[in-house]
């Protein structure tokens, strides 16, 4: 009876280990990331066109979103991991489209102000 005991809690123990836990396959990929940054992007922009105060409206979700990345890579346990599994080049692309994520949403806003009134301005 001991002896099941003994068995059942070095099973447990091995298979919490951090070595048999991959995280690559639980995070977001390269694609996914650059994704939602031109997707903000993109968004912005055509709220813009119909109204530019609309388009800031994604700003709020595309700083969740940065927010996000950021805690994902930070995290004590998952950064460490992260950075084992997908190497600095991850990191720094987490960050690289968080910020495009949140700056592309305020320039797209700034183009369609730009354009309305250089329409405005030629009628």
């Amino acid at each position: 009876m001991r002896g099941h005991r003994a068995a059942l809690g070095l099973v447990l123990a091995a298979s919490g280990s951090p070595a048999l836990a991959e995280v690559s396959d639980k995070i977001p990929t390269l694609t996914g990331l650059w994704g939602w940054a031109a997707g903000f992007t993109l968004a912005a922009l055509l709220l813009a066109l119909w109204r530019p105060a609309a388009g800031l409206l994604m700003l709020p979700l595309a700083v969740l979103w940065a927010w996000g990345g950021h805690d994902m890579v930070s995290d004590a346990h998952l950064g460490p991991a992260i950075l084992a599994e997908q190497g600095e080049a991850y990191v720094r692309a987490v960050y690289g489209s968080a910020a495009v994520g949140v700056v592309g949403p305020l320039l797209a806003v700034a183009l369609a102000v730009l354009l309305r009134r250089r329409l405005a301005s030629a009628a």
